[in-house]
């Protein structure tokens, strides 16, 4: 920090900057920008909180560039992350849930072997919603599969101590 304060303020004493300072300048220009993981994860939250806003539709547009960068970066995690926003925003904000029921069922095997409890909380989560959704709500079979897949949901939020995704959960 001292170090760009004096960058600072040899760029107010003079009005300009000499290469050196250019080339000093640069050596912190890393550190301010995002690398692709950040900025993946980013686009997800933001695609996460325009899913749940009153227009879901402008969720598309950052998962589909959240997708984008993590298949670039071959980073399986994000790659999950993004198609399982993807299938919430299609299957239960945009009503298309027989149609992105195919699309979870594919991912959650890889979801589930994942490392992170709350990409397998999410998946769990998305997946029984979207069978709710599916499903014959006079079946006890199928509700009771609903209830199987939100308990496991449940005890992934909660290894993940992911408090506002457990709340959900149980609320729901």
């Amino acid at each position: 920090p001292s170090n760009l304060v004096e960058l600072a303020l040899r760029y107010l004493d003079t009005g300009s900057s000499s290469e050196m300072d250019k080339a000093f300048g640069r050596r912190f220009k890393g550190f301010s920008q995002l690398t692709a993981e950040e900025a993946a994860e980013a686009l997800l939250r933001k695609a996460t909180t325009r899913a749940e806003s009153e227009q879901p539709s402008l969720a598309l547009m950052p998962t589909l560039a959240c997708l984008s960068i993590a298949k670039e970066m071959d980073c399986q995690r994000l790659v999950l992350g993004a198609r399982v926003q993807l299938a919430e925003t299609l299957g239960l904000h945009l009503q298309m849930a027989d149609g992105t029921r195919s699309l979870v069922e594919t991912d959650l095997p890889a979801c589930l072997a994942n490392e992170d409890a709350e990409l397998r909380a999410r998946a769990q989560w998305t997946y029984a919603r979207i069978l709710l959704s599916c499903s014959d709500k006079s079946s006890s079979e199928d509700l009771e599969k609903v209830l199987l897949w939100l308990a496991r949901a449940g005890q992934d939020a909660d290894a993940a101590e992911c408090l506002g995704l457990q709340t959900r959960i149980l609320y729901f």
